[in-house]
C-alpha cells in the first residue's frame, strides 16, 4: 500500500514533465500505416485482422511481431490462441448433433449426463442445451489458471473436469460450490465452465470426441487447416508468443508489469509511456482442461473462411455446414428481454449491435463480429493481453474499416 501510495504521488507531481508516446495515427490516410501506427501507440507487439466488406474479403493481413525477441513477422498464416471466440465455434458442433436428432436444446441434461446435474441451491430445476449455451443455466463461472498446462496438452482430461466441479462425488464440488442460487433462464451469469459441460456433450452424444468431431463436420471442410484444438497439433516456435506488457515512468526505475494492475493503469494512462519506456514478458502457450470454453487456436486466413459461411448462412462454396433453421436458432436472442436483449447461442451482440464474440487469456486477445444484413465482418487477433490502452487502439482501427462497433461487448 506504501509503495503504490508513493507512486500515485510521483504521478501526480511530475506526469507533465516527462516525454510520453505521440498521438500520430489521426493524420495517417493509408490505412495499412495507420495499422501500424496504433499498434505502435497502443502497445501491440503483433496483430492480425481480417475484414470483409459486402461479403469480400478486402483485408487479410499481420503486422507486428510472432515474437519480439527473434523479430518473427506475424502474417496471415500465424497462429493465435483465439479464446473465448473457442466457445461459438464449438457452438457450430453442439448444433450440428441437434440437426442429427442426438441432442435436443431443450431436453433436461441429465438425460444425457452419466452423473446427475443437480443444482443444490433450487429445486426442480431443469438444466438444458439452451440455458448453458446462454449462460442462463445456474452454473456458475469457473476456471482455475493453476490448472493451466504450459506449452502441452493438460492432464486432466474434460470429462475430468466437468465431473469434478458438477457431479456431487466430484472433488471440487464443494456442497455445490460452483452453481448459483437461481433457476436456469432467470438470470445471465458467463461461465466458462458451463462451456465445458456443452462440449462434454459432444462426446457423449457424437461417435468422436469434440476435437475430432468439430474437425470432422467443421474445420476440416472448411479448409480450417492451421486451427486445432491440441497444442500438440502445433509447432509452438510458429504461434504467436503471448506477451504481457510492461509499462515504466519515463526516466525512472518504476514500472509495473502483469502482477501490477492498478500501477500498470495508472502509468499508461497518465504517463502514455512512448517505446523506450515500454516492453514485455512473454507468457508460455497454455493447454486448458476445459479447452472447449477457450483451447481453440487459430489464423486470421481460417477465420475469414469461417466468417463467410457465417455471413453466407451457414453456407460456404456450395456446402451447408448448418440448416437453415439451425442456423437460424443460433442466431437468434436467447432470453427474455427482461433478462438479456444481446445474448444468443453463444454468440452475443456488442453495444453498437454487430453479433459476435471476443476472448482473452494471460498473453492473448481476440475478436470476430460480424452483421449479417451488411455481410459486414472483422476479426482482430493480438498476442498481448488486453488492458484500456490496448483496447482503444483497437477500437480506432475497428472503426477505420467497419466504422459501427465497438469492439468492447
Amino acid at each position: 500500500m506504501r509503495r503504490f501510495s508513493l507512486i500515485i504521488t510521483i504521478l501526480v507531481i511530475s506526469w507533465w514533465l516527462l516525454p510520453s508516446q505521440e498521438l500520430a495515427s489521426d493524420d495517417i490516410a493509408d490505412d495499412l500505416e495507420f495499422i501500424k501506427a496504433v499498434m505502435d501507440e497502443g502497445n501491440i507487439p503483433g496483430l492480425a485482422i481480417g475484414v470483409i466488406k459486402n461479403n469480400k474479403v478486402v483485408l487479410q493481413q499481420g503486422f507486428g511481431f510472432a515474437n519480439v525477441k527473434s523479430g518473427q513477422p506475424i502474417t496471415q498464416d500465424t497462429p493465435f490462441n483465439i479464446a473465448s471466440i473457442s466457445k461459438p465455434m464449438m457452438g457450430i458442433s453442439l448444433l450440428q448433433l441437434v440437426e442429427q436428432g442426438k441432442l435436443d436444446l431443450d431436453e433436461d441434461l441429465n438425460t444425457y449426463l452419466p452423473f446427475t446435474l443437480d443444482n443444490p441451491h433450487v429445486q426442480g430445476e431443469k438444466i438444458t442445451l439452451r440455458s448453458i449455451s446462454s449462460h442462463s443455466s445456474g452454473i456458475a463461472d469457473f476456471y482455475d489458471p493453476n490448472t493451466f498446462a504450459h506449452n502441452k496438452d493438460p492432464d486432466t482430461s474434460l470429462a475430468q473436469w466437468v465431473k469434478q466441479s458438477l457431479s456431487i462425488k466430484g472433488e471440487l464440488y464443494g456442497r455445490g460450490a460452483y452453481f448459483l442460487p437461481q433457476l436456469p433462464g432467470t438470470a445471465r451469469e458467463y461461465s466458462n465452465l458451463s462451456a465445458a459441460l456443452a462440449g462434454y456433450l459432444v462426446e457423449l452424444v457424437s461417435e468422436d470426441d469434440l476435437i475430432d468431431f468439430n474437425k470432422k463436420y467443421l474445420l476440416g471442410p472448411l479448409g480450417m487447416s492451421s486451427t486445432n484444438w491440441r497444442v500438440a497439433d502445433f509447432d509452438l516456435t510458429k504461434v504467436a508468443t503471448p506477451y504481457s506488457p510492461v509499462y515504466c515512468v519515463p526516466l525512472t526505475a518504476i514500472c509495473a508489469g502483469p502482477d501490477s494492475y492498478k500501477s500498470r493503469y495508472l502509468i499508461s494512462t497518465i504517463f502514455n509511456p512512448a517505446k523506450n519506456d515500454r516492453s514485455y514478458i512473454a507468457n508460455d502457450h497454455y493447454g486448458y482442461p476445459d479447452y472447449p470454453a477457450g483451447g481453440l487456436r487459430s489464423t486470421v486466413k481460417d477465420m475469414n473462411k469461417f466468417m463467410l459461411m457465417i455471413l453466407n448462412g451457414g453456407e460456404l462454396d456450395g456446402k451447408r455446414y448448418l440448416s437453415k433453421e439451425m442456423f437460424n436458432e443460433m442466431m437468434s436472442l436467447q432470453l427474455t428481454e427482461e433478462i438479456s436483449t444481446r445474448q444468443r447461442f453463444f454468440w452475443r451482440d456488442n453495444k453498437s449491435g454487430m453479433i459476435g464474440h471476443q476472448g482473452s487469456d494471460p498473453g492473448v486477445y481476440a475478436k470476430a463480429y460480424f452483421n449479417l444484413d451488411k455481410k459486414d465482418a472483422i476479426v482482430i487477433l493480438v498476442n498481448r493481453s488486453p488492458d484500456p490502452k490496448m483496447m482503444n487502439a483497437l477500437g480506432r482501427i475497428n472503426n477505420r474499416f467497419l466504422g459501427n462497433s465497438n469492439p468492447i461487448n
